[in-house]
């Protein structure tokens, strides 16, 4: 069986220089990629090599697609990819989601955002065996009228967003901290999803369970999963608790 070899590219913008007007300033994104990153890299639970996952923070959309297709294209069948964005979601007048970047303009936003087919061409075109989007931005959960970004869903895909369909992700509550959606997704990772049939393996079904029971309970967004692909995917590791077998002469 060929081992999988885990890679993720982390994209987060907290700073719209060209529209602050409409694109005002975010705290999460300027924390959320870093723990994230220790998250997918513990040394005890962590299935990415600390030299496989790669920041982009405060890129324009340029650098941002660049990074991305820097990724996607150099896959191989037996890569599990995982991209990750945090920072303004924004739906132009037919319902399309752009990811917005450090150039981005609310009234140009064809010309200087991430638009989500792009993405989903660049997914088409590449050779990765899995891949997992996981948007952390308002508007996550839309596309078109859809219950998930349906552009970015495909075979061998998992998409995780941080909130429903026209509903606003929360940002950060307080300074120097994560968002909401991306610190539940970073602690469940580190030891708050339980492994639930104990092979030893939190998936990420077993972290959106996580996530979304965390973020019920403080009244919050409620996130989105939408998989196109056989099974689940591995996303951590736990120590396996094997049941002690009593002496022979006590059975």
């Amino acid at each position: 069986m060929t081992t999988q070899t885990y890679r993720a590219l982390l994209v987060a913008n907290s700073t719209f220089p060209t529209d602050a007007y409409n694109l005002p300033e975010l705290e999460g994104p300027r924390n959320d990629p870093a723990l994230l990153r220790d998250a997918l890299c513990d040394g005890e639970v962590g299935l990415f090599p600390a030299d496989n996952v790669r920041l982009a923070t405060e890129r324009t959309m340029a650098e941002v697609l660049s990074e991305a297709e820097d990724l996607l294209a150099s896959a191989s069948r037996r890569d599990t990819l995982l991209l990750y964005y945090s920072g303004h979601g924004v739906l132009d007048q037919s319902g399309e989601l752009f990811l917005c970047t450090r150039d981005s303009r609310i009234d140009r936003l064809r010309s200087t955002a991430v638009k989500a087919s792009d993405l989903r061409g660049m997914m088409d075109a590449s050779a990765a065996g899995v891949m997992v989007v996981v948007l952390d931005c308002c508007h996550s959960g839309r596309f078109k009228g859809g219950d998930i970004p349906a552009t970015l869903a495909g075979r061998g895909r998992f998409v995780m967003t941080s909130s429903r369909p026209g509903e606003l992700a929360k940002d950060a509550d307080v300074r120097n901290h994560a968002s909401l959606f991306t610190n539940h997704l970073a602690h469940g990772i580190l030891d708050g999803a339980v492994d639930h049939d104990g092979d030893g393996i939190v998936t990420l079904s077993e972290l959106y369970d996580y996530v979304r029971s965390a973020l019920a309970e403080e009244g919050r967004q409620v996130p989105q999963k939408r998989f196109e692909g056989d099974g689940d995917v591995a996303l951590a590791r736990r120590s396996v608790t094997r049941a002690v077998q009593p002496p022979a002469d006590l059975v």
